[in-house]
């Protein structure tokens, strides 16, 4: 985070996991948080949450984490929130490829308003330029 030092970010420490924190900077995009425990790591991109899990080395895993999220904080991915009713009820992280938008993680709600009206949502961030690819 040295080389943007205007980029907003927060540190915490809740009960022994390290939390880094870099919050949205408009309606459009969504927060970004890493959880760093004893357990591994765990991703949250607006109502999306992953468990990051790798046996390689540890300073692989951790250099490629810390890259995804430099990619969650650019134009160069995406969050699709589809709802039923109003509500949430599943989230698709999207990165962009050649000119085109390809599916990296999904989460979806067990149980959710299948009968609601769906609607459609994209959040996306622009705290850093997009990378080449």
């Amino acid at each position: 985070m040295r080389s943007s030092p205007g980029l907003e970010h927060h540190w915490a420490d809740r009960d022994g996991t390290l939390v880094l924190r870099i919050p949205a900077t408009s309606p459009e995009g969504y927060d970004v948080e890493l959880e760093a425990s004893a357990d591994g790591l765990q991703l949250q991109t607006g109502g999306m949450h992953t468990r990051m899990d790798d046996d390689r080395d540890p300073a692989s895993f951790v250099r490629d984490a810390l890259g995804l999220v430099r990619d969650l904080l650019s134009p160069g991915m995406r969050l699709r929130e589809l709802r039923a009713a109003g509500r949430p009820y599943k989230w698709i992280l999207e990165g962009r490829l050649s000119g085109q938008w390809h599916t990296e993680q999904t989460m979806a709600l067990l149980i959710w308003n299948y009968f609601g009206v769906r609607s459609e949502r994209i959040y996306q961030n622009a705290h850093l330029p997009e990378r080449d690819e």
